[in-house]
């Protein structure tokens, strides 16, 4: 599994200061904090940020320059992912396989079959900042981390 490319590909959707504070004031006290540390709250509101159907259009545009065939979410807990996804970005969806990799669902069967805590790996490399492309890229470390843990099928 491997990043598109090493820029990859991130857009901030534009809400309203209005309507920042009341998406903010929705939010778990967690998610409040995290992304007032990533700064999330206040780049909705700038003239960077885009609209739900220009961010649509420019990943699909993204994702054209590497495949015109379906390809696959990977991440952690991603079905708000896809349902998000499915509602605000349609035609990005339509660009999604069916088939997804949850890399927690894999943690939760390696544990499942090599007991509690059998698959830790090195959380030290993990930005932390909840940045989606940093998280796809951690993502990407552990199902590596999961692959090396299992032996070879043939």
């Amino acid at each position: 599994y491997e990043v598109l490319d090493d820029k990859g590909f991130e857009c901030v959707f534009t809400f309203t200061p209005k309507q920042a504070e009341m998406v903010r004031a929705r939010a778990i006290p967690y998610v409040q904090n995290m992304h007032d540390k990533t700064g999330l709250w206040d780049r909705r509101s700038t003239p960077s940020a885009v609209s739900y159907a220009e961010g649509d259009a420019l990943a699909v545009e993204y994702l054209s320059k590497f495949s015109d065939q379906q390809l696959r979410i990977l991440g952690n807990s991603i079905t708000l992912d896809r349902n998000f996804l499915e509602v605000f970005m349609p035609e990005t969806f339509k660009r999604l396989d069916y088939r997804s990799l949850d890399v927690s669902s894999v943690r939760a069967f390696l544990e499942d079959q090599y007991g509690e805590g059998s698959v830790e790996h090195n959380e030290e490399d993990e930005e932390r900042d909840h940045n989606a492309l940093n998280d796809i890229r951690d993502c990407l470390k552990q199902i590596r981390f999961y692959q090396r843990m299992l032996p070879p099928m043939f």
